[in-house]
C-alpha cells in the first residue's frame, strides 16, 4: 500500500511541477458533409451538434507544446439523391446524427498577447470512431405519366435505425457508416490567465465515411467546426520562465 501512495505521489508532484495543462472541454459543432464522388445528383447539408471531453498539453520552453485529447461528439448531416431506376425517378433524403469519439492530436504554439492572455494555434490528425447515433432515410419513388409527361409519386419508404459501423458492406449485411475517419485539424484558442480558453477548431476528413474508404463507388468527406469552453487543472498550468 506504501508504494501506491509512493506512486500517487509521485504523479501528483510531477503533474504539478511539470509545464503540463490537462483540461476539460465542451461545446457545439457544425458538421459539413462533402459529396466528391457519387452516382446521379447528390448534395450534402449540415448540422449542429455537440461534444464534451478533456485533454492534456505538455509544454516546452520555446512556446511550442504537443496536444492530445478525447471528447464524446453526437454530429449531424444530411444528404440528398435522386436517379433514374428504370422506368422510375428515385429521390431518396438521408438525415445522419452520428455520434463519435474524437482523437485529436498535434502540436501548437503559444502567443503570449498580455500578461494574462494568450494566443494558441493548432495544427494536427483526428481519427473519429464511431459508436452510435441513428440515421432516417426517405425514399420517394416517381412515375412519368404518360398522358402529361409528368412524374407523379407512386409510393414512398421511411426507415430509422440505429447506425451500424463497419468497413466493406456486402449483400447480406448493409453498414451505414465507415468505422473510421481520418482527418486533419487546425484551430485557435483565447487562453485567459493559463486558467480558461475559449477554442475554435476545423476538422476535415480525408478518408471516405462510406464503407469500402475510396474503392467504394461514392465517396462523402465530413468537415467539422468545434466551438469549445476549456478549464484547465491546475491553474496557472504553464511559466515559460520556469528551469527544467
Amino acid at each position: 500500500m506504501k508504494y501506491l501512495f509512493l506512486a500517487l505521489g509521485l504523479f501528483v508532484s510531477v503533474i504539478v511541477n511539470a509545464q503540463f495543462g490537462v483540461y476539460a472541454k465542451a461545446g457545439t459543432n457544425y458538421s459539413q458533409l462533402y459529396i466528391t464522388r457519387g452516382e446521379g445528383e447528390q448534395n450534402g447539408q449540415g448540422g449542429f451538434g455537440w461534444q464534451a471531453g478533456g485533454g492534456v498539453e505538455y509544454y516546452t520552453q520555446f512556446g511550442f507544446f504537443l496536444y492530445l485529447g478525447v471528447d464524446l461528439a453526437s454530429e449531424s448531416f444530411k444528404k440528398d439523391s435522386s436517379g433514374i431506376q428504370g422506368l422510375q425517378s428515385v429521390v431518396s433524403e438521408y438525415s445522419y446524427k452520428p455520434l463519435f469519439i474524437n482523437f485529436p492530436l498535434g502540436i501548437a504554439y503559444q502567443f503570449s498577447l498580455a500578461k494574462t492572455l494568450g494566443l494558441k494555434v493548432y495544427g494536427g490528425l483526428t481519427t473519429q470512431v464511431g459508436v452510435g447515433g441513428n440515421v432516417s432515410q426517405r425514399t420517394s419513388y416517381y412515375s412519368k405519366d404518360t398522358t402529361t409527361g409528368t412524374f407523379v409519386k407512386v409510393r414512398e419508404q421511411n426507415d430509422t435505425h440505429k447506425i451500424q459501423y463497419g468497413k466493406n458492406s456486402t449483400k447480406d449485411f448493409r453498414f451505414d457508416l465507415s468505422n473510421t475517419n481520418w482527418g486533419f485539424n487546425i484551430g485557435a484558442g483565447l487562453n485567459f490567465n493559463k486558467s480558461a480558453e475559449i477554442s475554435l477548431l476545423y476538422q476535415r476528413g480525408f478518408t471516405n465515411i462510406l464503407p469500402g474508404k475510396d474503392a467504394a463507388p461514392e465517396v462523402n468527406k465530413l468537415g467539422l467546426i468545434q466551438l469549445d469552453l476549456k478549464l484547465y487543472f491546475p491553474k496557472q498550468y504553464y511559466n515559460p520562465h520556469q528551469k527544467r
